[in-house]
């Protein structure tokens, strides 16, 4: 091989590289600028937890929901915890102790579980029979009657507010208070 020859393929291997190279920075530059607007364009997560059953339509921003979310929300975590039997307690608490506040998760664990004990061996079912919902900022009321039964006999029916406060903690709704007022005019 001539020494001309070699130098001329070395050439053209050198212009291929350089020119591998640029389009090489290119795709990269693409793909940085890319990233840059999905991250920007995506803003906040949110993770968004929807009632088993929906009786109305609601929106969600990412820094605030819709009243009819927060009424469907206390709706179905009241029901969790007021309308209960025996056998089924536990599974519900199961199912409303993730949307807890962290700050009051330990509070509410250590009621409940007195509460379990409580229903299990006096055998208690419980009624909520929500007659009005009234939201208020992050505070929802539930005006309602509460029912108990043991043994399947009515022992007390009276007039409960239940109230839960909601807090949103980086775009996730938690419930951070549950309290029941019972025996009062709850309409106010």
């Amino acid at each position: 091989m001539n020494l001309q020859t070699l130098q001329h393929l070395r050439e053209m291997v050198r212009t291929r590289n350089g020119l591998w190279m640029a389009v090489s920075m290119l795709l990269l530059l693409a793909n940085l600028g890319l990233t840059g607007l999905a991250w920007v364009v995506s803003g906040k997560d949110r993770v968004l937890l929807i009632p088993s059953e929906i009786c109305h339509s609601f929106w969600v921003s990412a820094d605030d929901v819709a009243p009819a979310y927060l009424e469907q929300m206390a709706v179905y975590f009241t029901e969790r915890l007021l309308t209960y039997n025996p056998q089924s307690l536990e599974t519900q608490l199961a199912a409303v102790l993730p949307l807890m506040d962290p700050g009051y998760f330990g509070v509410l664990k250590n009621q409940v579980s007195e509460e379990v004990k409580k229903v299990t061996a006096q055998k208690i079912s419980s009624s909520f029979f929500i007659q009005q919902v009234r939201v208020n900022g992050l505070q929802v009321h539930l005006d309602g009657s509460l029912m108990l039964q043991m043994a399947g006999v009515v022992v007390s029916q009276t007039p409960t507010q239940a109230i839960v406060t909601f807090s949103n903690h980086q775009g996730r709704l938690y419930v951070s208070a549950f309290h029941t007022q019972t025996g009062q005019e709850t309409g106010s």
